[in-house]
């Protein structure tokens, strides 16, 4: 049997257990856990201001952090898509799809006049971004150049 050395224990300030002496403890562990707690509690009590203080700063934190990473899923879907993911919901939401197609059948060319700058994609029967009902359809769909995208929108 192992002899027990005195000269390096002590009793617990809180429950009167023998811990070891190691630097300066008082407690046994469970007990330094509850003494932790309610010191923390009390300081949050004693210094609100602080506390809001930190609450902020962990907030601005996460928040960059959050922003920071959308950022970094934003580049890599425009770098693997070549165009924004803003582009591709909108594209959903209000062509269902085949403005690309629209595109591409037109040879990204205003279908009136021939340019090739600044086209848009347009509804024929006019039940784009206002109407409830999208006509989403390839025959509805028409590539107009912004020019000639007014000129028909101020026909009627």
């Amino acid at each position: 049997m192992q002899k027990k050395d005195f000269k390096n224990t002590m009793l617990c300030i809180k429950c009167g257990k023998t811990i070891l002496l190691k630097g300066h403890r008082k407690y046994c562990k469970e007990c330094s856990k509850i003494v932790i707690k309610e010191k923390n509690r009390n300081w949050k009590l004693n210094n609100p201001k602080r506390v809001k203080e930190l609450k902020r700063i962990d907030y601005l934190r996460h928040k960059n952090y959050v922003n920071r990473k959308n950022k970094e899923w934003y580049y890599k879907k425009k770098n693997e898509l070549g165009f924004t993911p803003y582009k591709l919901i909108q594209e959903q939401k209000r062509f269902g799809g085949n403005r690309i197609k629209a595109l591409e059948r037109d040879n990204y060319s205003c279908q009136i006049c021939g340019s090739t700058e600044k086209i848009l994609v347009h509804h024929i029967d006019r039940t784009g971004r206002g109407s409830l009902n999208h006509n989403n359809n390839l025959d509805n769909l028409i590539t107009l150049c912004r020019r000639c995208h007014i000129k028909e929108h101020k026909k009627d």
